[in-house]
């Protein structure tokens, strides 16, 4: 009885979502009257559902013919109360808004003796930029925040605001450039104790159970408003979508709720209240309509982790930073296709007048780093950017790629940082390319002796054709 009770009950909340035309349905019980063919008497559905898992077999009989399971005009379901705000109500206290004091670096003419003479200046302006993020997780020292990788990057400074308007600093704990995700930090000692006890951490949804058709609710910063709702379905699974910079991201949840710029970084939620996706993009198109993205939380799970693990990055002054001592370059997206070399900061010499703690750990020139404590590293601008949250004398684990037999494999080194000189500065190595070039050629001999000695190391040929060609294409990166 009370499985077949359960079987009509799980088809009457199906017909009403099927009825309805948004998620999250309450039945409005003491309101709604059914009339039974055979008897005249009106009964709430409160009273039939009693007297059904009564083993009244009469009112399990009513059940059946209710015509919420039988109807198929919305006339039939108009006593469904459409209403999500009990959900919105318990994850509203596990939102953020964040503001990112965004730094823009751009190459230009001042004048024309400048344009004249084709000496570009450097330029940076901050720009102010809204987001969101959900809590995850608190520790002893830090309450973790889970967001996208474009909502932080480039950031000078960043605020996040709680569900009671308080706003704190946070820092950068781990990125993923890759799957667009972010963790940032705010330590508890900055949260007046009201806020900490209004705020509250979200349940991660890990289970591969979404289906097309599920109700979902998204909560986020849109427009730097503060926190809204919207609310819709799972349009489809594992969507593509390119990106700005030219890649792609994939895997994505397509869903129809909007999704509008400061929604990065927010919430999906299934009809349980539970995190199942980080909202990360709208189709921008007038052509479009209700078609947003959301990064499915089951399927980076271990990345949040990861991230949330991550040594939390506060700058160290610049006189205290430490120095691998290495010359980089960026292998882009377009230049590792053509060349077959993994995307990341390629070595193309090291300081030999001040020591290089990476060569000292064993790394060779035209070695690819591609992470840094496990974050990611896309290009040379990233490996200065990660570097500079170290001190000298501390010990940092690179991750790397090396040509070894016609193929590239993956090593680690644990390097411990050098001083960093004090006339050296993270900018590019040289104005020219004939500088980049007489440089790299400086310690040419001395490092294709070194490599041409390993014979997994690809050959002395090989290490000149590469040093030759980014030489001749891109400027270095002094670290």
């Amino acid at each position: 009885m009370k499985k077949a009770l359960g079987i009509i009950i799980g088809a009457i909340a199906f017909g009403a979502i099927a009825g309805g035309t948004m998620v999250g349905i309450n039945v409005a019980a003491n309101n709604t009257i059914l009339a039974d063919n055979s008897d005249s008497e009106n009964k709430s559905l409160s009273e039939i559902l009693e007297e059904a898992e009564g083993g009244d077999e009469e009112a399990v009989e009513e059940l059946k013919n209710s015509p919420l399971l039988t109807a198929t005009s919305s006339e039939a379901l108009t006593a469904q109360v459409l209403d999500v705000s009990h959900i919105v109500e318990n994850a509203m206290p596990q939102m953020v808004s964040i503001t990112n004091t965004m730094v823009y670096t751009t190459r230009g003419y001042n004048n024309f003796f400048d344009y004249f003479y084709n000496m570009p200046q450097e330029q940076q302006y901050e720009v102010p930029a809204s987001g969101s993020g959900v809590i995850i997780e608190k520790t002893d020292d830090e309450l973790l925040i889970v967001t996208n990788n474009h909502v932080v990057k480039d950031s000078s400074e960043l605020d996040v605001t709680f569900v009671d308007n308080e706003t704190v600093k946070a820092e950068i704990k781990g990125t993923d450039p890759d799957l667009d995700l972010a963790v940032i930090a705010v330590k508890l000692s900055d949260i007046p104790s009201d806020t900490l006890d209004a705020i509250k951490t979200a349940t991660l949804h890990t289970e591969d159970d979404l289906k097309p058709g599920q109700g979902v609710i998204a909560i986020g910063n849109a427009m730097g408003y503060g926190q809204s709702v919207t609310v819709g379905y799972i349009s489809a699974l594992d969507r593509t979508i390119k990106t700005e910079d030219g890649g792609a991201e994939s895997g994505l949840i397509q869903v129809d709720a909007a999704i509008n710029p400061g929604n990065s970084g927010g919430a999906l939620l299934n009809m349980e209240g539970e995190l199942i996706g980080i909202n990360v993009a709208k189709m921008a198109s007038s052509e479009v309509d209700s078609i947003g993205y959301s990064i499915p939380v089951y399927k980076v799970t271990d990345t949040i982790e990861s991230l949330s693990n991550a040594k939390t990055k506060v700058e160290i002054p610049e006189d205290e930073q430490g120095a691998l001592g290495v010359v980089v370059t960026t292998v882009s997206e377009e230049q590792s296709q053509l060349l077959g070399i993994p995307k990341g900061a390629i070595i193309m010499d090291f300081d030999e007048d001040n020591g290089s703690a990476a060569e000292d750990a064993g790394l060779y020139k035209n070695d690819v780093i591609t992470k840094i404590d496990g974050q990611t590293i896309r290009s040379a601008d990233d490996l200065v950017d990660q570097v500079k949250y170290y001190k000298s004398g501390e010990t940092l684990t690179i991750t790397y790629q090396r040509l070894e037999n016609g193929e590239y494999t993956e090593h680690t080194a644990d390097v411990t940082l050098r001083d960093k000189p004090a006339t050296e500065e993270s900018s590019a190595a040289s104005d020219t390319e004939e500088s980049t070039q007489d440089e790299s050629g400086s310690s040419e001999g001395q490092n294709n002796e070194r490599q041409s000695g390993n014979s997994q190391n690809g050959g002395a040929s090989s290490d000149e054709e590469l040093q030759e060609l980014f030489g001749e294409l891109f400027g270095g990166y002094r670290q």
